[in-house]
């Protein structure tokens, strides 16, 4: 009797750790899954950005100068600026900076998608663990009646 006593005892402390084991998976799942849906969204709302700015690429160059409004070797100054400095910095945000952020974002969504499998795995062979070693528990039960 006190070998049964004992059998059960390990078994029940084996079974306690594995319960405890799947439910920080699911809390570990819950989080990942959290953090996917939000870095789904941001990068969502950072491809809108980029088309954004691909569609008002032109505005930069507003207003135009006519020789009515503005002329002289200030106005070509000007006007290079524009074309030059002021729309090359505008397309530097989106060409480089933007598409940087977006390509990290959907790099981490990628990771943390293998992250998510990695933890399904885990807990699935954490619950076929738990169901061996109820039915190790039964099997001990059942042998010393």
């Amino acid at each position: 009797m006190k070998r049964l006593a004992n059998a059960v005892f390990q078994l029940d402390s084996q079974i306690s750790g594995v319960q405890w084991a799947i439910n920080s998976i699911n809390a570990e799942l819950q989080r990942k899954q959290e953090d996917l849906v939000r870095l789904k969204k941001a990068f969502s709302q950072l491809l809108d950005c980029s088309d954004e700015f691909r569609h008002n690429k032109g505005v930069c160059l507003d207003p135009s100068l006519s020789k009515n409004t503005w002329s002289g070797s200030m106005a070509n100054d000007f006007e290079g600026f524009k074309q030059k400095e002021l729309q090359g910095s505008y397309q530097s945000i989106e060409e480089r900076d933007l598409q940087t952020v977006i390509s990290r974002v959907e790099s981490e969504i990628e990771q943390i998608k293998q992250e998510i499998i990695s933890l399904e795995n885990n807990r699935s062979s954490q619950q076929s663990r738990l169901n061996d070693l109820h039915d190790q528990r039964r099997k001990e039960l059942l042998n010393n009646e």
